[in-house]
């Protein structure tokens, strides 16, 4: 299974006014009001497709016991066939 490392930064969220190549440190209380609601919006974008990637692999994983349980079920039930069988022959 595939997970996504791959979180945006604060200069991905920044509004399109400011050079996000440049990466310069805010200089007035309205540039670091904008750099802490990017940073803010980032995080919460990071939690989420954590949260998702977290909630996509549990259902993988139950899907996979599924499967496994039935296999198990599966294999009891031939084996169980396959000792009556030979209990006949036997007799």
């Amino acid at each position: 299974m595939k997970i996504d490392t791959r979180y945006g930064s604060i200069w991905d969220e920044l509004p399109a006014k400011y050079d996000k190549s440049e990466r310069k440190i805010p200089q007035t209380q309205e540039e670091a009001r904008d750099f802490y609601e990017a940073a803010k919006s980032s995080m919460h974008n990071s939690l989420m497709k954590t949260w998702d990637a977290h909630n996509e692999s549990m259902k993988q994983s139950a899907k996979l016991r599924q499967i496994y349980s039935r296999k198990k079920l599966i294999e009891a039930e031939y084996q169980k066939r396959r000792d009556e069988q030979r209990e006949l022959l036997t007799k």
